[in-house]
């Protein structure tokens, strides 16, 4: 239901934006180079007062139409009007309102869509089409009372999209839901790609500036590969969540007695001497004291361990494994984000680089490097392995894990195979490794693996043994 609100419109707003709205939308145009194309692109006059009021529609916390629409916006009214009495801007609004990113991306891929609708219009709405040759004749005219001329095309304009609108209302409502159903699976991705609590799965958004959120989000619709990596990390990070919190309930283990009230780790005998009318009281005195005898119940303490180091092939053979490798890589990288452990990725064909990510974090443009990188060529693994010493060295702190993963083979000489199982024990590092397809030739990487694991593809149950580090 559309509110009706009598006041003046001001700065071209047929909503009762403030100066505070003004501010956050252009804020937002600053930051959204889509938005700036979209408005650069446009063909009709005020559009850019139209994005801004299509942000303030979903926005502000209670959007309301002024009375009646200054003359030049009347088009622009109309459009809002429709699509705050359309049933799916109700159920859409608990989703943007108050929400930087839903709506800013929602408005980015409506504006979008609207500006496609008008050019349309242009072209098969004889008024339309009218107004607007009117309009560039007089944009092009000389003489006096060209500027006046001009604005008074501009309205004529306005007027024949009001009615525009008005004649084709579902088209434009329709418009309005598949560009929220985009925005929606945009801002998913953005999640996916960022990663989630630990505890509630929630998505870390909060953490992470708007600015971020929306570059990457930018990224996704540019990039595609990008959009498929973000679909295999959210699969993939749901599985890590799980086999993180099964890891955790399993850590804890009874590791002796002490005292308390948790009747859960209870000692049996402190439980009979509750049944025991001669030793009852006593019991419940040491109860209420919290002296009772207990398990001592502690998990595995997880700060203090090195860095998470995955070295994933990128030689000719794994390109086409390479949206679905590069998000069971990110999942990878949430765990060390929830350990809160240094994160580094050695990627490597018949070269190796290695890129690190201090506690897991990773920017919007990092995750699009990432994202778009691929190194191609043969395979070799004593490069990857003398880079992972490098990075593990430069760490305080001792129990780094490696996970290799590939689908190729290599050699490697004695005195690399020595060198590194040295430098494994004394940094107490571990190194699971996955070989991926039908590859027999396992040799070299058994001589320097804690732990070899075959799997035929990224979604056998056995690789998701990388997510219990």
């Amino acid at each position: 239901m559309v509110v009706k609100r009598r006041n003046q419109i001001k700065n071209n707003s047929v909503l009762n934006t403030d100066s505070y709205d003004r501010r956050k939308y252009n804020s937002l145009k600053e930051k959204s180079n889509e938005l700036k194309i979209i408005e650069k692109k446009a063909s009709m006059p005020n559009f850019d007062a139209l994005m801004g009021d299509i942000w303030a529609s979903l926005f502000k916390t209670s959007p309301e139409l002024c009375d009646k629409a200054s003359k030049g916006l009347e088009g622009n009214r109309a459009m809002i009007e429709r699509i705050m009495s359309d049933e799916f801007y109700e159920k859409i609004r608990p989703s943007t309102k108050l929400d930087s990113l839903m709506s800013a991306l929602s408005s980015i891929r409506f504006s979008e869509k609207v500006s496609d609708w008008i050019k349309e219009e242009q072209k098969t709405n004889e008024e339309m089409k009218e107004k607007m040759e009117r309009l560039q004749e007089e944009q092009q005219s000389k003489g006096k009372g060209k500027a006046e001329r001009v604005r008074n095309a501009e309205q004529a304009l306005q007027q024949a999209l009001e009615d525009a609108v008005n004649q084709n209302g579902e088209g434009i409502a329709s418009a309005f839901q598949k560009a929220c159903d985009e925005a929606t699976e945009q801002k998913k991705k953005v999640e996916d790609l960022f990663g989630y609590n630990a505890g509630n799965g929630k998505p870390q958004l909060a953490n992470v500036p708007f600015e971020e959120q929306l570059k990457l989000a930018e990224l996704i619709k540019r990039k595609p590969n990008l959009k498929k990596i973000a679909d295999w990390a959210g699969r993939f990070k749901v599985i890590a969540r799980k086999k993180q919190k099964s890891k955790h309930k399993e850590s804890l283990s009874r590791n002796g007695i002490t005292v308390g009230n948790d009747i859960e780790n209870m000692l049996p005998a402190e439980l009979l001497m509750y049944s025991s009318k001669l030793t009852k009281l006593d019991f419940l005195r040491r109860y209420a004291e919290q002296q009772t005898l207990m398990y001592d119940r502690k998990g595995k303490e997880q700060l203090g361990k090195g860095p998470i180091v995955v070295c994933l092939d990128e030689s000719g053979s794994m390109k086409k494994m390479k949206e679905i490798s590069k998000g069971f890589t990110l999942a990878l990288m949430m765990v060390a984000k929830m350990q809160k452990r240094d994160f580094a990725i050695v990627s490597f064909s018949s070269a190796a680089y290695s890129t690190e990510y201090p506690k897991g974090k990773i920017s919007s443009v990092e995750l699009g490097k990432f994202a778009s990188s691929f190194l191609d060529g043969g395979t070799e693994f004593k490069k990857p392995l003398n880079l992972v010493q490098s990075i593990i060295s430069k760490s305080t702190y001792s129990k780094a894990d490696i996970i290799f993963i590939t689908d190729g083979s290599a050699s490697l000489d004695e005195y690399t195979v020595k060198n590194f199982n040295a430098f494994k024990d004394k940094k107490e590092a571990k190194m699971l490794s996955l070989i991926i397809g039908e590859n027999e030739n396992d040799m070299a990487l058994k001589k320097v693996s804690d732990k070899v694991v075959k799997i035929t593809n990224f979604t056998d149950d056995a690789a998701f043994e990388a997510f219990e580090i």
